[in-house]
Formats: C-alpha cells, structure tokens, sequence
C-alpha cells in the first residue's frame, strides 16, 4: 500500500483485522448451490519498518503474482520509497468449506 491515504492513517497500535482467503469458489449449477473452501485469520495488524522489511515482503507478495525475481525486484526498487508493507500477526483461523467438499474430504479419508 502507499505511506499516506486511509488505511495508512488507520492502521496503528492494537489495531485489529482480518483476512479471508477463499482457495476455492465453483458453482455447482445441479445442486443450486458452491463449492467453496476459504479460511479467515483474525490479528493484530501492524506496518512494517520502512526499508528491508517492507522490501522483503514486497518481494514475496510480487513472487506470487510474477514468477521473474529481476522484474519483481526492479518495480520494488522503483517504488520503495512510497512502499508500506503491513503485516497480520495472526492469533486464531477458522476455516470452512462446502457440504459437498466436506463429504468427498472424509470420503477420501476413509
């Protein structure tokens, strides 16, 4: 995120967040119903410090979207100096999925 804005400004100490992932998200049309799996994790949120901390973790967002470390590393450099990093320090998760996911999971498990 940018230095400066909203979520800069409301982001602070014991300032409380989570965040969703969803790893599956169908639908399934016969059954008027999805087939999803997602987890949500619930933390305290803090922004990192500036300089390698917000580049190291820009860089491992980056490598997930763009599998060319040169290229990754060249737009980090190019934007650091209006780079903010936060970091979710996770306390609990709770995840769930589908009925229909939940019963293929247990039955491959039998």
């Amino acid at each position: 995120g940018a230095r400066i804005g909203l979520r800069a400004d409301s982001v602070g100490s014991g300032c409380r967040a989570c965040f969703t992932v969803v790893e599956k998200w169908d639908v399934d049309a016969p059954s008027l119903s999805t087939l999803y799996r997602s987890v949500i994790a619930f933390g305290e949120l803090r922004p990192t410090a500036p300089g390698e901390e917000a580049e190291r973790a820009a860089m491992r967002v980056g490598l997930r979207y763009l599998d060319d470390e040169a290229a990754v590393k060249a737009e980090v450099e190019r934007e650091k100096k209006a780079l903010r990093c936060f970091v979710l320090d996770i306390e609990h998760m709770t995840g769930k999925d589908s009925k229909a996911l939940a019963e293929k999971r247990r039955e491959n498990h039998d």
